[in-house]
């Protein structure tokens, strides 16, 4: 199971898109629009990233999580 795990975060990492310095995924697959609010699972994102540097410990999933977050309002 760990190179599945593997697999379906590199290929998460692969569909990023940066758009006025920030991250973020297709809205789907099929094209490469970019949806700008929150229901379009930039938060699920930044939850799998956040999850993925807490039991892999990898850095770059900790930077990619903390770079999704930017736009999103601390209040």
């Amino acid at each position: 199971m760990g190179k599945q795990i593997y697999a379906g975060l590199t290929w998460l990492t692969k569909q990023r898109l940066s758009e006025n310095g920030r991250l973020m995924w297709p809205v789907s697959s099929e094209n490469n629009i970019i949806g700008h609010r929150v229901e379009h699972g930039f938060l699920g994102v930044a939850l799998t990233f956040i999850k993925a540097y807490a039991v892999l410990g990898n850095q770059q999933y900790k930077l990619i999580a903390s770079e999704v977050l930017v736009p999103i309002p601390l209040k």
